[in-house]
């Protein structure tokens, strides 16, 4: 493992800290305030982070993908807590269409929130469950 100065820790640090801090510009940084023998690329950059403990507060291009995944899961939780209450009070999904955010709130227990913000999708999910 490669020795970084404490120096080079505490300038890439504060470097990351700013909300456009990328690697490689962090890296072009570095080699002008913390110079080393052989220059400062992005991998470096990111290996002395990594070991550090540095985190950039840069979102990474694979998180919207990411919380596409997050609300298609928030969105099968409602539809399986609304299909559980359902259940429990033996009532087909037909029964209660068509669908109100106020209804699925209640049903399922989630919050108006994530129901809201799902709701144009919920909703579709909800009428291809019931033959709609």
């Amino acid at each position: 493992m490669p020795f970084y100065s404490p120096k080079a820790v505490e300038l890439a640090n504060d470097f990351m800290r700013d909300d456009k801090g990328s690697y490689s510009q962090l890296a072009t940084y570095l080699d002008l305030f913390a110079p080393r023998t052989e220059n400062w690329t992005k991998d470096s950059a990111y290996h002395l982070c990594r070991s550090h403990g540095i985190r950039s507060v840069r979102r990474s291009p694979g998180q919207p993908a990411s919380a596409k995944t997050l609300r298609a899961r928030v969105r099968a939780r409602i539809i399986k807590a609304t299909l559980e209450a359902l259940t429990a009070l033996s009532k087909p999904l037909t029964d209660i269409a068509p669908f109100s955010p106020k209804e699925i709130i209640r049903l399922s227990g989630a919050s108006p929130y994530s129901v809201d913000s799902n709701w144009p999708k919920l909703e579709a999910e909800l009428n291809k469950l019931a033959g709609l």
